[in-house]
């Protein structure tokens, strides 16, 4: 009999994307949600889905499943589309997702396909200032009208111990997050304590990113990162270990491009946390490089 075994396939993927966009997206088709939990037709809501990436890697990783994305900017809507529509099973949803009764919201986002944009509630906690004409109104869907779903990925930018704290989580076997301060991250992990267990988590400084960025100086000595759960009541996907899915999970963790002037510095550093701090400064390089251009 052959042995089962878990292998790594590196695939190229053609996106509409922004420039400023690319080593995030590109760390999301890597592997930055990797868990390490095997399953197939499953029911995936993709909350903060922009352009796709994680929705076409999730479409991959877990085959025959429904996946449901979730993306409020039009025109970051309109990429997500353009990059995952020919895919019959996930269906995009023009929405924010957020425990409102109001149906729209003020949003704000710097350009088309920011990763760091969200709802003007949220932010205020992450950026200094919301200049108006960076703000919009984009329809709202509660938590709690969600479909049920078996795995839960969410990336709103601080809303999402909001969104867990309202939805139904009884059938939910995993849950994939980004957390953006340790508020949130205590108040994700109230929710969840109960319930799930947490497989993983990382996190880094914004110590190291505040310096002439237009993040909020009080976030100093704060930490953002990514934290991974499980149920703790008969899971639906199986937990796969082996030496080539551990050490395949670590080279994505570290694998990052490595074109940005701290060199020296990022080579010295934990491979998370190597990670962590080269995804916020090519988000800041990019935001530097919007500014410029407009």
């Amino acid at each position: 009999m052959i042995e089962k075994r878990v292998l790594f396939a590196r695939i190229p993927v053609a996106l509409e994307v922004p420039g400023q966009m690319n080593g995030a997206t590109a760390a999301v088709l890597d592997g930055e949600y990797e868990s390490g939990y095997f399953g197939e037709k499953l029911s995936i809501l993709d909350i903060g889905a922009n352009v796709g990436s994680f929705a076409i890697w999730a479409n991959m990783r877990w085959p025959d499943s429904m996946i449901h994305a979730y993306e409020p900017h039009p025109e970051t809507f309109k990429a997500l589309v353009a990059n995952v529509g020919s895919l019959p099973n996930v269906l995009c949803h023009n929405q924010a997702v957020y425990p409102t009764e109001n149906a729209h919201e003020l949003f704000y986002s710097r350009y088309a396909g920011d990763g760091e944009s969200g709802l003007v509630t949220c932010m205020t906690r992450t950026f200094e200032g919301l200049p108006q004409e960076r703000t919009f109104s984009v329809p709202v869907i509660h938590p709690r009208a969600l479909p049920k779903c078996d795995l839960l990925k969410i990336d709103v930018e601080g809303a999402e111990a909001s969104i867990l704290e309202h939805m139904d989580l009884i059938d939910v076997s995993m849950i994939l997050l980004e957390y953006q301060d340790m508020g949130n991250r205590r108040r994700i992990e109230e929710r969840l304590r109960a319930d799930f267990t947490r497989e993983f988590e990382d996190g880094m400084s914004w110590d190291d990113v505040l310096k002439g960025s237009e993040y909020r100086k009080d976030l100093a000595g704060n930490r953002f990162g990514h934290m991974f759960f499980a149920t703790k009541h008969g899971n639906k996907l199986r937990k796969t270990v082996s030496d080539e899915l551990t050490a395949g999970i670590g080279r994505r963790r570290e694998t990052v491009p490595d074109n940005l002037s701290l060199k020296r510095l990022l080579a010295a550093l934990p491979g998370v946390t190597k990670r962590a701090l080269k995804r916020r400064l090519r988000r800041l390089s990019s935001a530097s490089i919007g500014k410029t251009r407009t």
